[in-house]
């Protein structure tokens, strides 16, 4: 939290995986350090290590009902670092393919199942994504103490806009997959995207 003035205040979110949102929070209360100190204290203590699944409405409820009276005043700066948790843990995430996963025979229907509910919880997934530092990463499931991917492998290549590293491409298939074909394909995916985002980068300031 940066004060800005007397009523707004800069709300910044950065979580483990190094995932940072921020927003600008109008109050109708004062923000007198008093109210500042509860505020930062109650984040340290109440909610800076939960997941980012466990932000939403219910958590609002809850601190409502424990901080009583001053939960008006902190209300504001609340709803903002909850806003943020949510959007920090709602990726756009696009997924296909998964039907592929029943054509092995390594798999039962049951782990198969799973995997794609882990793969559908947005948060967590994007939170393993976030936390793959390199352009190249090939994971094994029992190296990242997930559950659901035991036994299961991942490719995962990120790819560039507007010269950052912003997105990831990946295939996800049983420990003995094909990396030597897997590894080459996906990078040529992730260039292509990044070729791709370039040149439409380029025609969009062109046409302004």
């Amino acid at each position: 939290m940066i004060p800005i003035d007397s009523r707004s205040a800069l709300i910044v979110l950065l979580t483990e995986y190094g995932i940072v949102k921020s927003r600008i929070c109008k109050c109708s209360h004062p923000l007198t350090p008093e109210l500042t100190e509860m505020f930062l204290n109650l984040c340290n203590t109440r909610l800076g290590a939960r997941p980012l699944s466990s932000f939403g409405p219910g958590a609002l409820q809850t601190l409502s009902a424990s901080l009583g009276s001053r939960f008006l005043e902190l209300m504001p700066l609340l709803s903002t670092l909850i806003d943020l948790a949510e959007e920090a843990g709602a990726a756009n995430v696009k997924l296909g393919g998964s039907v592929n996963l029943l054509a092995h025979r390594d798999f039962t229907p049951g782990r198969i199942k799973e995997l794609l509910e882990f793969l559908e919880r947005r948060s967590e997934l994007t939170a393993l994504l976030a936390s793959l530092r390199d352009r190249l990463s090939v994971v094994l499931g029992d190296e990242i103490k997930v559950r659901e991917l035991d036994n299961f492998g991942m490719v995962v290549v990120k790819y560039n806009f507007a010269g950052s590293l912003t997105g990831n491409i990946g295939v996800v298939g049983p420990l003995r997959m094909d990396y030597e074909h897997i590894i080459p394909s996906t990078q040529y995916m992730a260039e292509l995207l990044s070729r791709l985002f370039a040149e439409n980068a380029d025609e969009t300031e062109r046409q302004q």
